[in-house]
């Protein structure tokens, strides 16, 4: 059997627990920004600021540019 350092093992351990952090940390703040933008979309359709319309097909809200064309 290969004789293996205890201190390599646990380093490696810790290299692999600081990376599977980042890339979740990352992956959260990410989901996060995007549920932030569409709240303010939602909001700003709500409250007048954006013109939409309900597109019947899909269910989905759809921005309505200045000149009255669609998106």
């Amino acid at each position: 059997m290969i004789d293996l350092d205890t201190n390599f093992i646990v380093g490696a351990l810790l290299i692999g627990i600081i990376a599977v952090s980042y890339f979740l940390g990352k992956w959260n703040e990410e989901r996060k920004q995007l549920d932030n933008i569409e709240d303010t979309i939602t909001y700003l359709s709500d409250n007048g600021f954006l013109r939409t319309k309900k597109n019947p097909e899909n269910g989905e809200t759809e921005l309505i540019k200045l000149n009255g064309d669609l998106y």
